[in-house]
């Protein structure tokens, strides 16, 4: 049987970038942050429609061994600068269960 574990350890291989993010290049220059080498970014989201956006990213911290989200939203007076917050650690297993489409790509990868 395929773990949350397995699957989030293959995202650190081969990340997934949805709507507004095609690579990490775009989540950085999005949040206007730094590039970090020791942030290996298994999931980013950018929902960017009628000039509001939500974007959140799931990434995986080397440094720490632990996993981190990120969120950022705005309006159409902003964009997502400066919203990358420090980290907020998330258990594997919770992960899945406040991000629904993370969810959905794991019940795809366990029947693979």
């Amino acid at each position: 049987m395929k773990t949350i574990k397995g699957f989030l350890k293959a995202l650190r291989v081969t990340p997934i970038y949805v709507d507004g993010f095609a690579c990490r290049e775009d989540v950085f220059t999005q949040f206007a942050k730094s590039d970090e080498p020791d942030i290996q970014i298994l999931y980013a989201n950018y929902d960017n429609a009628d000039y509001d956006g939500s974007a959140e990213v799931v990434y995986y911290r080397k440094s720490t061994k632990k996993y981190y989200e990120a969120y950022g939203s705005h309006c159409s007076c902003y964009d997502l600068e400066d919203q990358w917050e420090g980290d907020e650690e998330i258990v594997a297993e919770e992960l899945l269960k406040r991000n629904g489409n993370l969810n959905q790509l794991f019940l795809e990868y366990q029947k693979n």
